[in-house]
């Protein structure tokens, strides 16, 4: 009896070593395939945020082109806005005059009736005091004149000759009208024609003051300065010599050369 219990004791630790080894071998096992599994796990995920990184930089690189696409449209799209805007701005005042200096009075505005009579004597229609700009007190602002036509508008800026060496219209002027962006341009050119005109007295006067003072000095030194016409004659005649010659016409002539001694 106590052999067969010593037995089965036995047995039964037996069993439970070989159970605790398969337990152990099982756990490494397990272990290490979840290692490599959570291995492979971080490198899948790793590969995975640098992609959606990537994405995301590429998403952002897209929305900056977008934006910049934008802003140029815009730009673009308020540029040939605004060209359209001067167009129109210019087709509206393709027939009209400004006159310049007119009185902001009832008389002033006869003035400028009988000017248009001068230089426009077939124009019926209506004159009215159409100012532009704001109220100035120094001076008077433009009066604006609309003719019927581009062509009758052309034809009474040609005919602003007839004014010149009229007192009465003297302080007046008449020129075509003008959008804002062209009066920069008109204004741009007359201080570059001023400045070319300044350029021009000032070389002028630079010459005028060059002959004045060798006049000056030919006057205060006549004695010398024939000594010296004389002497340069005496010069060439010693150191030249005359040569015969040949012409095509079989005619005799004498050549002159200068010789340096």
């Amino acid at each position: 009896m106590t052999l067969e219990m010593t037995s089965s004791v036995d047995g039964d630790g037996e069993e439970d070593l070989l159970a605790k080894s398969i337990k152990t071998m099982v756990g490494e096992v397990l272990d290490k395939k979840l290692d490599q599994f959570l291995g492979l796990l971080l490198r899948e995920m790793k590969k995975l945020v640098d992609k959606v990184a990537r994405i995301e930089k590429r998403q952002d690189d897209l929305e900056e082109k977008v934006e910049m696409l934008a802003a140029d449209i815009h730009i673009e799209f308020s540029s040939v806005r605004e060209e359209i805007q001067e167009h129109k701005r210019i087709i509206i005042r393709m027939s009209n005059i400004v006159m310049m200096g007119v009185p902001e009075t009832s008389a002033g505005l006869q003035v400028a009736k009988d000017i248009v009579k001068i230089i426009a004597p077939s124009f019926c229609g209506a004159i009215v005091d159409n100012r532009i700009g704001d109220s100035n007190v120094r001076k008077p602002r433009p009066l604006r004149i609309s003719f019927h036509s581009v062509a009758e508008k052309n034809a009474a800026l040609s005919m602003c000759k007839k004014l010149a060496g009229l007192e009465a219209y003297s302080s007046i002027s008449v020129r075509k009208d003008l959008t804002k962006q062209e009066q920069v341009e008109w204004r741009v050119k007359v201080d570059a024609r001023k400045v070319q005109n300044q350029e021009k007295m000032k070389t002028r006067s630079s010459l005028k003051r060059t002959i004045d003072d060798a006049e000056n000095l030919n006057q205060r030194n006549p004695k010398q300065n024939r000594k010296e016409s004389t002497s340069d004659k005496d010069y060439q005649t010693k150191n030249t010599v005359h040569v015969g010659s040949i012409t095509k016409d079989g005619l005799a002539v004498k050549n002159t050369k200068e010789i340096k001694r």
